[in-house]
């Protein structure tokens, strides 16, 4: 089930020049063989796409189907987010947000970037981390991920965002005011600002956005959204026979939209599906179009969950190259 909940926000803002984006519909450049991007694409990847996923187990590279990993980072993170546009991958780990560069010479070498990030058994509730590029067309999504520390109605968002001329913090209230981390992230520091600075002048890694078609799928009880014509509404997942399929959809003090797997081909929702797609949010799709990442797991169409990566057993994650499902 979708919740739409107001947030509470840090901005870290960074200094250094813009470079012209890709245009649209153009592939990204190609890595250099010798970059930590092309080591996890050829060992890892072999042939396939390559997720990046935290948790108690570190900072794991897998391939799509299960078949191959590597522990990057070993140590519990509780975070990460594969930025495609600068070629980044950040990740937490205890009070620090930390990067690896992908377009790097491997191996991969951790890189600190903001310290005393508030987060820990104190700081109760849901955070949210973004990466934003500051002077980037708002209207292209920029790359972010949500994740829970605990259960609590407390929803936060640390946002470092990279920009021209400044370094700055700011924050406000959530769904509920908490002193304790407006307190804390004014703790919170860039410690380095040259690496920062150097990611916006970047040429843009994003893969060209595919949206896929609309539809209708028949059958769906109309009474179960507020506008009947919602119910049945399908999004295919480009580059694949599978569409997200809004099955409710009601609005009041949250908005409450239920979304389910549909398979084209076979005109027929995914069996078993509704524990691990029900509902599902913006997430992130593996290039080779076999798999997702939801709730911190890697989830392959045809299969459910990789039994490596449960679902709920880390926070954020993403494929090198992916692409957004919204």
């Amino acid at each position: 089930m979708k919740l739409v909940r107001p947030l509470l926000m840090l901005s870290i803002l960074g200094a250094c020049r813009s470079a012209p984006p890709i245009p649209v519909g153009a592939s990204p450049p190609a890595p250099s063989s010798t970059s930590v991007e092309a080591m996890l694409t050829r060992e890892i990847g072999a042939g396939g796409s390559v997720a990046i996923l935290g948790g108690d187990h570190g900072l794991r590279a897998i391939s799509s189907d299960g078949a191959r990993e590597r522990v990057l980072v070993h140590a519990p993170v509780w975070f990460v987010l594969v930025d495609t546009r600068a070629n980044v991958i950040w990740y937490g780990v205890g009070k620090q947000l930390r990067a690896i560069d992908l377009e790097a010479s491997a191996p991969p070498k951790e890189i600190t970037v903001v310290d005393d990030v508030p987060t820990g058994p104190g700081m109760v509730g849901a955070l949210n981390v973004s990466i934003n590029y500051a002077g980037d067309d708002p209207e292209i999504p920029l790359p972010s991920t949500t994740f829970a520390l605990s259960g609590a109605v407390v929803y936060r968002t640390i946002s470092l965002s990279l920009g021209i001329g400044s370094v700055a913090f700011s924050g406000s209230g959530g769904y509920e005011q908490s002193e304790e981390f407006t307190e804390a992230i004014k703790r919170a520091r860039v410690v380095d600002t040259t690496f920062a600075r150097t990611l916006h002048a970047r040429r843009d890694h994003s893969p060209p956005f595919r949206q896929g078609e609309e539809f209708t799928v028949p059958g769906i009880d109309p009474a179960n959204c507020e506008d009947p014509a919602r119910c049945g509404a399908a999004t295919r997942i480009a580059g694949t026979h599978y569409a997200k399929v809004v099955v409710g959809d009601v609005a009041g003090a949250i908005r409450h939209i239920d979304t389910q797997l549909y398979d084209i081909d076979a005109k027929r929702f995914v069996a078993g599906a509704e524990d691990w797609f029900a509902n599902l949010d913006t997430t992130v799709l593996a290039p080779d179009g076999t798999a997702f990442i939801t709730r911190g797991a890697v989830v392959r169409f045809a299969g459910g969950p990789l039994p490596s990566t449960p679902l709920g057993a880390a926070s954020g994650g993403g494929f090198l190259g992916g692409l957004p499902i919204y």
